[in-house]
Parts: C-alpha cells; structure tokens; sequence
C-alpha cells in the first residue's frame, strides 16, 4: 500500500479495534491505547524491551508483517537511519531551513536573539532550578 490512509480507518486485529494516528501507525481505541506494531512485535518475540521501539524495516508503516518489523534502542536505530543518505539530506534540510528562519527573524527584530536566549535560561530554570541545568548541584553554588 502506498500514500496516506484516511483519518477514520480502523482494523480489527483479534478482537481489538486499531484507528490510523495522525502520527502515522495503528493505534489502539480501546484498553491501553497500545501500538498495533508493539502487539504484532510481542505476540512472536515477547516484550519490547524498555527504552526500545519497533520500527518497519522497508519504511512501508502499512506492511504490519512480522517480516517487516524489528526492535533496536533509539540510538541504535539513529544510527542505522543516519547511514541512509536520503535520511541524511533530509536531516540537513532540516537544519538549514531552522537556520533561515532564526537568520530572517534575527534580521527582522535583532531584540530576537536575546529574547529567545532569556526564554530558554527560563524554561531551563523551571525545569532544573537554579543551576538552570548545568551539571552543578545545589550544595555546590551555596
């Protein structure tokens, strides 16, 4: 199958409805709101280890075939993708586009860059305290 599946199509997979997520995989509309693939991965192999995901080894997230699917940390899986040149251009578009909206914003309000700057040391407090998450414990800075 090929192109994008209509918002509203459901699968029946052994009792259990699966809705397509805008996000792009089955997912489940009943019980824990679990992932089609995940389900397919532990029926053959047993549990997807913790800090591990399942992935569709052509791309094709419609072909649900045990065949097709594997299971590998997030960083093994970066890597294995960041070998694949098109995933790689696609990477660097993507750095190159952020690059052209932060110059084009910084051109049109210079005060931008400073802006910006503040709002993230104040995400960074909020999140980690006053070391602003920097490796610092609060018993060093006293």
């Amino acid at each position: 199958m090929s192109g994008r599946k209509a918002r509203g199509s459901v699968i029946i997979y052994k009792g259990d409805r699966y809705t397509w997520s805008i996000k792009g995989y089955w997912r489940s509309t009943t019980g824990d709101r679990h992932k089609l693939t995940h389900r397919i991965w532990e029926e053959h192999n047993g549990p997807v280890p913790k800090g591990y995901l399942v992935f569709y080894k052509d791309g094709d997230r419609y072909n649900l075939s045990i065949d097709n699917l594997g299971c590998c940390s997030r960083s093994e899986r970066q890597k294995e993708r960041l070998k694949d040149p098109e995933y790689r251009s696609l990477n660097l578009c993507g750095l190159f586009y952020g690059n052209l909206i932060r110059s084009i914003k910084i051109a049109q309000n210079p005060e931008w860059k400073r802006q910006s700057a503040l709002q993230a040391w104040e995400t960074r407090r909020a999140r980690y305290g006053m070391s602003g998450g920097n490796g610092t414990s609060k018993k060093e800075e006293s």
